[in-house]
């Protein structure tokens, strides 16, 4: 009767600790990390603000940082994230936009009346490879360096 007693003790002991150990292991990890500003600047292409684009940094080495990217509004880009490993060297690539002056259907308009979507100006990318699909450019991201400038 005592060896069964023991048992069923020992059986409960293991129990609460099996429940309890994994919350007592993530009391320390704070799960509530707001989105920070990381990076962010200025992009011009000859001399003039880039009014529409967008700029993508991808890890060069770390394989644990994830790509970040942002829409370029008026030579202007902020991009924030809530991860914490973020810093470490990027390569970039930015692209820009004009309108060719085309209408075509707006398949992304909230409008959602049945057959009309609305239109919007075509556009198409406008910059060297050398700044997107081949790009050299490079950025460092850290606490200390997160205004990036791009002057093309």
């Amino acid at each position: 009767m005592k060896q069964q007693f023991d048992l069923r003790v020992r059986d409960r002991c293991v129990f609460v600790l099996g429940a309890l150990l994994p919350s007592i292991a993530l009391m320390g990890c704070d799960r509530s990390v707001e989105n920070r500003v990381i990076a962010h600047g200025a992009v011009t292409y000859q001399g003039s603000p880039i009014k529409d684009g967008t700029i993508t940094f991808i890890p060069i080495e770390n394989s644990i940082n994830k790509t970040l990217a942002a829409e370029i509004v008026n030579g202007e880009y902020s991009i924030s994230s809530d991860s914490p490993n973020v810093g470490g060297q990027y390569r970039v690539e930015i692209q820009a936009y004009k309108s060719t002056g085309v209408e075509v259907p707006n398949l992304l308009s909230p409008d959602r009346k049945e057959g009309s979507r609305g239109t919007m100006q075509q556009k198409e990318p406008f910059l060297p490879a050398k700044f997107n699909s081949n790009s050299e450019l490079v950025a460092n991201i850290s606490p200390e360096n997160t205004t990036l400038d791009f002057s093309l």
